[in-house]
């Protein structure tokens, strides 16, 4: 049986990815998307873009000053629109923001033209790292730690349906950030 599934596995993975050189990868904040992304690119040899960065540069705004002085909407409009500048390079991993995938027709996008793999880390996993994070994170630097682990409870069960639409899921909990990037060497190829 299990022969049976890996070999099933192993021909879904080829049709999967005979489309362009881009990895997009996808979750949660903290998932560890721009840290193994960087990774990832330089064992490729591939360019590494992180869209929130991308719109950063191009705007001359961070992302919170954005949302309050353009409206998330805007945001979200500019984020579809870089998205699709990348979708179609070649020899790039593209780290999202943990909330593109939320956007009507973004993961049909990304999917169609992508491989994509969304980076699932628990509630637990991504608890422990933004606890440390959160002045470098206006969405929550203002919660105490009860009502940060409660946030990314509810935040993340409301994205999950969205992440679980990535060809591919690698589970980051309790690995090390090389077992990480290997585990993600092992499902590109």
């Amino acid at each position: 049986m299990v022969s049976v599934l890996l070999v099933t596995f192993e021909f879904s993975k080829k049709n999967i990815f005979k489309m362009g050189n881009v990895i997009t990868l996808l979750g949660y904040m903290g998932s560890g998307k721009s840290t193994y992304g960087k990774l990832l690119a330089k064992r490729l040899g591939f360019d590494f873009i992180d869209l929130d960065d991308y719109i950063i540069s191009e705007t001359g705004m961070q992302i919170s000053d954005i949302f309050e002085i353009k409206g998330e909407s805007w945001f979200r409009d500019l984020e579809t629109e870089s998205l699709k500048n990348f979708i179609h390079k070649d020899n790039i991993i593209l780290s999202l923001g943990g909330g593109t995938p939320i956007r009507e027709g973004n993961m049909e996008v990304v999917n169609e033209s992508t491989k994509s793999i969304y980076l699932n880390a628990s509630v637990d996993t991504l608890y422990l790292y933004l606890k440390n994070q959160k002045s470098k994170r206006p969405i929550i630097k203002d919660l105490s730690d009860v009502e940060l682990k409660n946030f990314i409870s509810d935040h993340l069960s409301k994205r999950l349906p969205f992440y679980n639409k990535a060809k591919l899921s690698v589970v980051t909990d309790n690995k090390s950030i090389d077992e990480i990037v290997e585990e993600l060497m092992w499902v590109i190829k």
